[in-house]
């Protein structure tokens, strides 16, 4: 998944210091874009050799860094909009 589109999520859903877990790490783009925007993390990957690449890929990372090429994600208006973080509930 791009970065672009964890950004988004990760943003919406989590605040700094929030944790993030990504039970599939895979190549860890999840734990590094949660780095970028000052969030904990926890992966969980079987393979080594790809854990071995995550942890590599991490060290590169300073926390908080934020990604290239950032969008602010903007804040939906009008009336009757809400912003809500529940699972489930949905702005009237």
């Amino acid at each position: 998944m791009p970065e672009a589109v964890l950004e988004r999520i990760i943003r919406v859903a989590t605040n700094p210091g929030d944790v993030v877990l990504d039970p599939f790490a895979g190549s860890g783009t999840t734990l590094a874009v949660a780095k970028k925007l000052d969030r904990r993390f926890v992966g969980i990957e079987l393979s080594e050799q790809y854990a071995d690449g995550i942890r590599q890929r991490l060290q590169r990372i300073e926390f908080g860094e934020g990604l290239a090429n950032s969008t602010p994600v903007s804040e939906p208006r009008g009336p009757g909009v809400r912003r809500t973080r529940a699972a489930g509930l949905k702005p009237r």
